[in-house]
C-alpha cells in the first residue's frame, strides 16, 4: 500500500494567553491619576495661585487640551475642590470647624446651638432621623 502524502496548511500562529502571577494582582498596572487629582496634586504644591495655562504648562498639556482644562477646573471650583481668586486656581482653604452643643426637643428633632453665638442667633436644625443616635447635650 503507498503512501499518502498529507499535506498541510500553513496555519495561523496560536495566540498566547497573558502569563499571570499567582498573587492575585491580576497582572494589572494600577490606574492612571485623573486629571482632577493631578490639579489639585499641582495647585497644593504651589503657594500662589496659577492660571490656567501656567496649570496646562505644568502639567505638560499640548494647546488642543485647553478646553479640556478649563472645564475641569470650573468643575472643581464649583464642587470646592479648588478655590478661584478672579483668573486664578489656588486650593481650596479647609472648613472652618465649629463647637456647638446639641438641644434635642420632647417632639424628637434637634437644634445645634453653636458654641459663642449669642442667644437668639442661628441655630442649626437637625431632623430626627439625623440624629444618630445623639443624646441631648452632646457637643
Amino acid at each position: 500500500m503507498a503512501r499518502r502524502s498529507v499535506r498541510t496548511r500553513n496555519k495561523p500562529p496560536r495566540k498566547q494567553r497573558a502569563h499571570t502571577h499567582r498573587d492575585g494582582g491580576g497582572g494589572q498596572a494600577p490606574a492612571a491619576p485623573t486629571l482632577e487629582s493631578l490639579i489639585q496634586t499641582l495647585l497644593a504644591e504651589r503657594s500662589e495661585g496659577l492660571g490656567s495655562a501656567a496649570i496646562a504648562e505644568a502639567l505638560g498639556l499640548a494647546p488642543r487640551q485647553l478646553p479640556g482644562l478649563r472645564k475641569s477646573l470650573g468643575q472643581l471650583a464649583d464642587q470646592g475642590r479648588i478655590a478661584r481668586r478672579g483668573k486664578l486656581f489656588c486650593p481650596a482653604a479647609a472648613p472652618e470647624r465649629l463647637r456647638a452643643i446639641l438641644d434635642i426637643t420632647s417632639k424628637g428633632f434637634g437644634f445645634a446651638m453653636i458654641e459663642g453665638e449669642a442667644k437668639g442667633g442661628k441655630d442649626v436644625f437637625i431632623p430626627p432621623q439625623h440624629l444618630g443616635g445623639a443624646s441631648h447635650g452632646d457637643t
